[in-house]
């Protein structure tokens, strides 16, 4: 079989794999398996898709991936009600925005203080005019806005 090049978890149980050659599986959980023959250039423009637009699938984080945000974050936190790749509503500062969870840190010690759990959060819309700086914001618990938009 070729070398895999991208996997990504599609939603309610389907996964695709994209290997060199042009072949493409979707993968169901109960795996049963059903094989697409992507021909010419369709197999690097399906790969440049999926990168482009990574916030549309939530792609699972490789091992690579997963050392990297705890080595910058610490520890994940798996007991929270939202995961990564959710997309929430939060405040900060008086502005209300919407972004893609990206880490779920678990409560820990700073300075001698306890901090809960947070969200490292990829700010995508600012929905008041608030201002986008472009880093990713630390959410706690109590800025989620639990009302519908």
């Amino acid at each position: 079989m070729a070398a895999l090049l991208a996997r990504a978890a599609l939603g309610d149980g389907l996964v695709v794999e994209v290997y060199e050659e042009g072949e493409m599986w979707l993968i169901e959980s109960s795996g049963k398996r059903q094989e697409i023959k992507l021909t010419g250039e369709a197999p690097a423009n399906l790969l440049t898709f999926l990168t482009k637009n990574r916030d549309l699938l939530h792609i699972a984080a490789g091992p690579d991936e997963t050392a990297q945000m705890e080595a910058t974050y610490g520890p994940l936190y798996r007991h929270s009600q939202h995961k990564r790749g959710e997309t929430i509503r939060y405040r900060v500062e008086g502005f209300t925005y919407r972004g893609q969870v990206l880490w779920v840190q678990a409560p820990g010690e700073q300075d001698r203080r306890h901090l809960p759990m947070r969200y490292i959060v990829h700010c995508d819309q600012a929905e008041d005019s608030g201002p986008l700086t472009g880093f990713v914001d630390i959410v706690f618990e109590t800025d989620l806005v639990r009302e519908p938009a």
